[in-house]
């Protein structure tokens, strides 16, 4: 459960100061957690200890970061009259022809 999404069960006072703590209401059963924006670690253990099913259905749909392999197998291969793939294309022969790089830059492995 993020930080924005446990204070989703919780009435927030709307003249609190950033930073600074307040006192939330648990829409759940009125009882008063004190926290703030930056530091949430109160809601969220309320939420965990007196209302586990809400937190464990939040918990599921919470959206998992893909790794750094993830996203390398999912690469996107534009056509060559693709608007981004011509955006790219042209910063790439600006880079190589604006710092006066050898083409063979391109067949480099860490390229």
């Amino acid at each position: 459960m993020s930080s924005k999404s446990v204070l989703e069960h919780f009435t927030v006072p709307d003249d609190f100061q950033n930073g600074n703590t307040f006192k939330g209401k648990c829409m759940h059963c009125g009882t008063l957690i004190s926290g703030s924006y930056k530091v949430t670690s109160n809601f969220v253990t309320h939420m965990k200890r007196k209302h586990r099913d809400l937190y464990i259905l939040h918990s599921e749909n919470k959206e998992i970061q893909p790794t750094l392999t993830q996203c390398i197998k999912k690469s996107v291969k534009y056509s060559p009259s693709d608007p981004k793939q011509l955006e790219m294309t042209n910063a790439l022969i600006m880079f190589i022809a604006g710092d006066l790089l050898p083409l063979s830059i391109v067949e480099s492995e860490e390229f």
